[in-house]
């Protein structure tokens, strides 16, 4: 985990089989915790991962998959 801001941070989740189901979970217990949301962002970069997370705010979660960059 890499921290960027205080509302901001990159997690690595190579290596973990659904990314998607962590995210969520994460951001359920981010809420049950804080009652904050949190939007996240999955990608194989910090790069892309940050572009997704643009797209999935406010309070969602966007991945893009290596499928969909253009090489």
């Amino acid at each position: 985990m890499q921290a960027i801001s205080c509302d901001e941070a990159f997690l690595d989740f190579t290596g973990i089989e659904d990314p998607e189901a962590l995210a969520s979970t994460m951001r359920k217990e981010i809420f049950d915790m804080t009652r904050c949301t949190a939007s996240v962002g999955i990608a194989e970069n910090l790069l892309l991962a940050r572009l997704a997370t643009r797209k999935a705010k406010p309070d969602g979660q966007y991945r893009i998959v290596t499928e969909e960059v253009l090489k």
